[in-house]
């Protein structure tokens, strides 16, 4: 569930300081904490107010034994609590040294004892089969295949044309099924091409800036925030040098003879395959909510 907020002013100049571009109020953390707070999103943790009070615990023997020692081994005893802490905040560096000694010395040993007395007849076996994320790199012009990596290397994915059942863009991910199929340049061929995920159900906020005119509303801007899977290398492929992959995908976006402005875009990593995507809509830009959704699937499997 996404979360909206509309910001309404009488006053259609709302600009930064700094530059003469519209203004448009992003979603904070805070305000996502505080919409679960009050019910308008569905909560993910537990609230204090939420928490049900219990009995005190009945207090175990070494409490008792705490409790009932003398002045003497309490003092002893918040020593030791001391020195706990003490260890786990700043890491014992002692025993750290010794454990790196202890992997430096297996390793020594391991290269002076572990020799292959018998040789490996055939080279270890390589998978035939696996599910990756495919970029796709090049379609020829006329044809129905194309060719793809899973890495940022050269093209090494076959990609037949009966396994393309929807619409392939070129530079896009998609999520394939590989077999191992070593042909000229090409070491795979995909035998299936799965759906890419609903763009629509990543979307976590939206705002928007509106102000009176003519008895109407004027829209002076909007802002989306995705959070999309993908894997942190990719997002210098998306942007491209200088930007220039990501100025071609939106381009490609809106195909009208109608002039626009181009939205502002930033990607931020975060987690572990995460990312997350903000596309700014000017007052000039005649981007819509579907034109955002396709920008955004492209960035994604």
């Amino acid at each position: 569930m996404a979360m909206v907020l509309e910001y309404s002013t009488d006053s259609h100049t709302l600009r930064n300081e700094d530059t003469a571009d519209v203004f448009v109020p992003e979603i904070t953390k805070e305000d996502m904490e505080k919409a679960r707070e009050i019910g308008v999103l569905t909560p993910r943790s537990v609230l204090p107010c939420d928490k049900i009070a219990q009995a005190p615990a009945i207090p175990t023997w070494l409490q008792i034994a705490v409790l009932g020692c003398s002045p003497k081994v309490k003092s002893v005893a918040d020593d030791i609590e001391f020195l706990l802490m003490v260890a786990e905040q700043e890491g014992d560096a002692h025993e750290d040294i010794l454990d790196e000694i202890d992997d430096m010395w297996q390793h020594d040993l391991d290269g002076q004892t572990r020799v292959d007395i018998w040789p490996m007849p055939y080279p270890p076996a390589m998978p035939k089969t696996t599910t990756k994320i495919v970029r796709i790199t090049s379609k020829p012009y006329f044809a129905k295949f194309c060719f793809g990596t899973m890495t940022d290397g050269p093209a090494d994915v076959f990609i037949p044309e009966h396994v393309i059942t929807n619409t392939c863009n070129l530079h896009d991910f998609y999520l394939m099924d590989l077999e191992y199929h070593p042909q000229g340049k090409n070491l795979w061929r995909v035998t299936k091409i799965h759906p890419k995920l609903d763009t629509s159900a990543m979307l976590i906020s939206y705002s928007q800036v509106s102000c009176g005119f003519n008895q109407g509303q004027m829209l002076l801007g909007e802002s989306y925030v995705y959070d999309i899977p993908c894997d942190h290398e990719s997002i210098g492929v998306i942007i491209g040098k200088n930007g220039k992959n990501i100025l071609n995908l939106k381009e490609k976006i809106y195909d009208d003879t109608w002039e626009t402005d181009l939205p502002e875009v930033d990607i931020t990593p975060f987690g572990i395959g995460m990312a997350r995507v903000t596309v700014t809509l000017g007052p000039q830009c005649l981007w819509v909510h579907n034109h955002v959704t396709d920008f955004v699937s492209r960035m994604h499997a």
